[in-house]
């Protein structure tokens, strides 16, 4: 059903990993031969022992494939194991198989609706943690990508047209700036601009954050570029309407993790043609490990490949813990790419930290 049904890349499925049955964006279920109340009691046991290690779950779902329990996880952490068996669920749902396998499409509906809010609840307010927001982003990404793809005539579209230019000169590689990548790139451009502007608390609408008007309002002076590559759908499109309404469910009151930006970005665009492009991205754990042994108090650090910034904001990170100002922390690094998509987000990256640590700057220092 998650593969078939929802398109969810079974690859964001974990599958029995950390003896969890499945987890998926901080939905976690687990399965019954056949529920009753000696299983539900050792599920909810199992389910409780779970979320010491899933700390950003949701959602607990018990079921047998037949019935679905939905258990908030704060109820399960809060109660004792030896009263988890008087638990009860905040909602049941049960599919029955005669109805479906009379080609009831208005009960076929129902079945999916009720799938459907289990794994994408409106009502729930998530974090923004990288294992809930990048399936979720990229699903709204791939498949527009591949709308967008067959609906329009991307190949004779300007911005198209001068990305191309610049990717098979500063590459020296034609083949791979095909129209299907300038999409993706495209779209990951416009998700990183609408996420940050939501997660700072700007209002505006669409067009007015890509054209940048808030940020500018703001102070932040070269945020949103008006000559920029990607910027090439019409402001109407449902796809900002679908990846606006997705963002507005996510708590941004903290930071954003730095893996987002880059999970997002491996993510969408392969290996063969991160390698084509001569791109190899660092971990974070890794690029932890490098600043923690090179950089002091008052370095100035200049990452002239930066990717999607993880190095810059591993530096932004450091120099915080060695008692350096936020002020002076953004005047303290600086950032180069030669690839667009990447520039776009390393400055995300840059712009989500420097306001979570209360920074003042104009200027965002990725180039």
């Amino acid at each position: 059903i998650m593969e078939g049904v929802f398109g969810i890349n079974p690859r964001y499925i974990d599958y029995e990993k950390e003896r969890v049955d499945l987890y998926y964006a901080g939905v976690l279920i687990e399965t019954k031969d056949k529920l009753d109340r000696s299983s539900r009691l050792d599920g909810l046991k199992k389910i409780k022992k779970y979320l010491e290690r899933r700390p950003n779950t949701k959602l607990c779902v018990l079921t047998d494939l037949l019935a679905f329990e939905l258990y908030k996880p704060e109820d399960v952490k809060k109660t004792p194991e030896d009263q988890l068996e008087a638990l009860e669920p905040f909602k049941v749902f049960r599919i029955d198989i005669k109805q479906i396998g009379e080609s009831d499409d208005a009960y076929a509906v129902r079945v999916f609706d009720e799938f459907y809010s289990m794994f994408y609840p409106k009502e729930t307010h998530l974090k923004p943690e990288p294992d809930v927001i990048v399936p979720r982003l990229l699903e709204i990404i791939n498949r527009w990508a591949e709308k967008i793809s067959k609906e329009k005539r991307v190949d004779s579209n300007i911005k198209f047209i001068a990305w191309k230019s610049y990717v098979s000169k500063v590459f020296g590689n034609e083949s791979e700036a095909s129209a299907e990548l300038f999409v993706r790139h495209a779209l990951l451009y416009y998700t990183s601009i609408i996420m940050s502007a939501r997660a700072i608390g700007y209002t505006d609408s669409i067009d007015k954050i890509l054209k940048g008007e808030p940020f500018f309002a703001d102070g932040i002076l070269n945020f949103v570029e008006e000559d920029n590559f990607f910027d090439f759908l019409e402001h109407d499109s449902g796809f900002f309407a679908e990846l606006d309404g997705e963002l507005k469910r996510y708590d941004f009151s903290g930071s954003v993790q730095n893996e987002v930006f880059r999970l997002l970005y491996e993510d969408l665009i392969s290996p063969s043609e991160r390698h084509d492009l001569g791109e190899f991205y660092t971990p974070a754990w890794l690029a932890k490990i490098l600043v923690d042994k090179a950089v002091q108090k008052g370095d100035l650090v200049i990452d002239p490949a930066c990717g999607s910034g993880t190095f810059i904001r591993a530096v932004m990170e450091k120099k915080l813990e060695l008692g350096e100002s936020p002020d002076a922390i953004v005047k303290s690094v600086i950032g180069f790419d030669i690839n667009p998509i990447a520039v776009a987000l390393a400055k995300a990256n840059f712009l989500f930290y420097a306001k979570s640590i209360g920074a003042k700057f104009h200027i965002v220092p990725i180039f």
